[in-house]
């Protein structure tokens, strides 16, 4: 990913400001999805999300592991509609080189990918910049994030990597005033802002 080579920069390593991986969705609701830790990785879990069918039924689940195998035989496609399957989904998985559900839900289903400190997105918009902040993954960082902390917002639609000071990010209230705040601090302008931005939002969430 971009934000790996920018990483040997950040003043922590990778992961020690936010902890694990997490899918935050289109409403903002958020799903650890670490495989080293739980049962789902970023990739299962967004394909079982994706495809739309109850996987708690034996056949159903046969199905799933047709499309991870990319067996898309007449019998196969047949048997995943009539299951209710997302077929916009198993379509653009049949045509798609890598058939990976991630990039599925990153670009179809507007959701957030967080591994550490980097935030993958495929338009940073008003929207995914709320959800972001907003994030209940920050609760556990609020008592240690400091001055200097950065996160990485990978935005893929533009293949742009933005690195943003924490204080910046929820001292913003749009994306507009977020763009301004960096332009700022890389002209050596931007003051330190206190944390009232993610106290705020953190006693709202509660």
């Amino acid at each position: 990913m971009l934000a790996e080579a920018a990483l040997r920069s950040h003043p922590r390593p990778l992961g020690d400001l936010l902890r694990g991986e997490w899918w935050i969705d289109d409403s903002g609701s958020t799903t650890f999805a670490d495989g080293d830790i739980g049962d789902y990785n970023h990739e299962r879990y967004a394909l079982e999300v994706a495809i739309g069918i109850d996987l708690d039924d034996v056949d159903n689940a046969e199905l799933l592991e047709a499309v991870v195998d990319r067996r898309f035989t007449p019998e196969v496609l047949e048997a995943l509609e009539e299951a209710g399957a997302n077929m916009k989904f198993v379509r653009w998985c049949r045509d798609d080189g890598a058939c990976d559900a991630r990039d599925y839900a990153l670009e179809h289903m507007g959701w957030i990918r967080v591994k550490g400190d980097n935030f993958e997105v495929w338009k940073l918009d008003d929207s995914a910049l709320d959800r972001i902040q907003n994030a209940d993954i920050w609760e556990e960082a609020e008592g240690t994030l400091g001055t200097d902390d950065e996160v990485f917002i990978e935005e893929h639609s533009t293949k742009t990597l933005l690195r943003v000071p924490v204080s910046a990010l929820f001292d913003a209230k749009d994306l507009r005033q977020l763009r301004i705040k960096l332009r700022q601090h890389e002209s050596g302008s931007q003051r330190a802002f206190p944390f009232e931005g993610i106290r705020r939002r953190l006693r709202h969430a509660r």
